[in-house]
């Protein structure tokens, strides 16, 4: 029993390999032949088989003649494995465009009529948990509802209402068409807390707040903050050494007021600071948060 030139004469007949001395044809239910060991209610036994791999097993009362896998091949058992359909599909996409569980900050997310955006940040309001994102990844540039779903990964990276659903929106600060606007915020309540995590992707858990000045620094960042100037970086400091160029000095803390103005009046007090903190603010002293 010549296993090798079996399966030689079975992917002539089947798959339409040309093959000397043999005559090739196509068998249109046919994805793939292999050599195993024969499958009995899908476990394997101790006997080698020809494996002719099919979209979908049918009786052969419903086939052709010449589509029929025949009992033996040169001699050799057949085994008629279901598998679906072959296809070559895209290549496998990164972590941040995949469905996460628990879900961090920097993978894909979206409302479910956007095509995806970016998990910016979670953030709390006493024992309230909220995904901060922009209105225009959670509220669709204002036009969603609240309760609408919000999906992970986003839409454009495959998310299904049916499947994805993470949380639903639950506030957006409003953006104006005709108006020049300062933030571009919005707030998600998670359907499951355990199912989002409190850490940014590849960087780890905010483990305290630093001031301006301090040096420190986060991997992937896109700006640093030295000796109170912002820096430009041209970098990822991950391992590659940034090209620097001064900006201008960053504001003192008392001129963030009207950032935190802004927000309060859109979102009142407390969610407006919560917000605050998220796009890197601090609240007002006397407030509670």
């Amino acid at each position: 029993m010549d296993l090798t030139h079996a399966r030689v004469v079975c992917e002539a007949c089947f798959l339409g390999v040309a093959s000397e001395g043999l005559t090739p044809a196509l068998n249109p239910s046919v994805q793939g032949v292999g050599i195993g060991n024969k499958l009995v209610h899908h476990i394997a036994t101790e006997e080698r088989a020809l494996q002719v791999f099919v979209d979908r097993k049918r009786h052969e009362r419903f086939l052709k003649p010449e589509h029929r896998i025949p009992a033996e091949i040169e001699g050799v058992p057949t085994d008629v494995v279901e598998t679906g359909i072959f296809s070559i599909g895209r290549k496998f996409p990164p972590i941040y465009q995949r469905r996460v569980r628990p879900a961090p900050a920097g993978v894909s997310i979206g409302h479910y009529q956007v095509s995806a955006g970016t998990f910016g940040a979670l953030v709390r309001e006493g024992g309230d948990v909220y995904i901060l994102s922009n209105n225009h990844v959670l509220a669709n540039e204002g036009r969603a509802q609240e309760g609408d779903p919000i999906l992970q990964p986003g839409k454009y990276d495959g998310g299904r209402v049916d499947r994805d659903t993470i949380a639903h929106l639950a506030d957006s600060v409003t953006l104006e068409a005709e108006a020049t606007n300062t933030v571009d915020a919005a707030i998600a309540t998670p359907v499951v807390r355990d199912e989002v995590a409190p850490e940014l992707l590849h960087i780890g858990r905010v483990r305290g707040e630093a001031d301006p000045g301090s040096g420190v620094t986060a991997p992937g960042l896109q700006e640093e903050v030295v000796g109170g100037k912002g820096r430009e970086l041209t970098g990822d400091q991950r391992g590659m050494r940034p090209v620097c160029r001064d900006k201008d000095p960053l504001p003192r803390e008392e001129e963030s007021d009207p950032l935190g103005r802004l927000l309060e009046e859109s979102l009142g007090t407390q969610k407006g600071e919560k917000l605050l903190r998220s796009l890197g603010g601090a609240p007002r002293r006397g407030r509670g948060a």
